[in-house]
């Protein structure tokens, strides 16, 4: 979870990002690995962070967050 890392954000991704995969990059591998199920599937993508940052009031980091489920969208 990037919210976990270390230094408090001024601005969204004004700290190094640690070595946890991306939103973005894991939706596509969700996608990749349900879209050969010829039935068809649900899925449901969150990111793992956007209540914790919402509920701490750290607005720079929600950004991200949110940011990042755009991504996931798109994919």
């Amino acid at each position: 979870m990037q919210n976990s890392r270390s230094g408090e954000a001024k601005a969204p991704y004004s700290d190094p990002l640690n070595d946890v995969v991306d939103l973005p990059t894991m939706t596509t591998g969700a996608l990749n690995a349900l879209g050969q199920n010829d039935e068809g599937f649900h899925v449901m993508i969150e990111g793992g962070a956007i209540d914790w940052s919402g509920h701490g009031n750290e607005s720079a980091r929600d950004i991200e967050e949110v940011q990042d489920f755009n991504k996931s969208v798109d994919a």
